[in-house]
């Protein structure tokens, strides 16, 4: 059985080394794009406890306004 609250594997970058193509969900907004529906393709480490999921930004789709 599949643990319900596990994180998916994905890559792990640390801050400032994720490669181009991917953006944070903030980033995502501040280009007027939206990240909902998108599944993550990797994270990025921080300082402390939090880590920041990031998505494509090719998939990302425009924010309806």
């Amino acid at each position: 059985m599949a643990c319900r609250f596990c994180k998916p594997l994905v890559s792990v970058y640390k801050r400032n080394q994720a490669p181009e193509g991917l953006a944070t969900q903030r980033q995502l907004r501040a280009m007027g794009l939206s990240y909902g529906g998108l599944d993550v393709v990797a994270e990025v480490e921080t300082l402390g406890p939090k880590s920041g999921y990031l998505y494509e930004i090719a998939k990302a789709r425009q924010v309806r306004r």
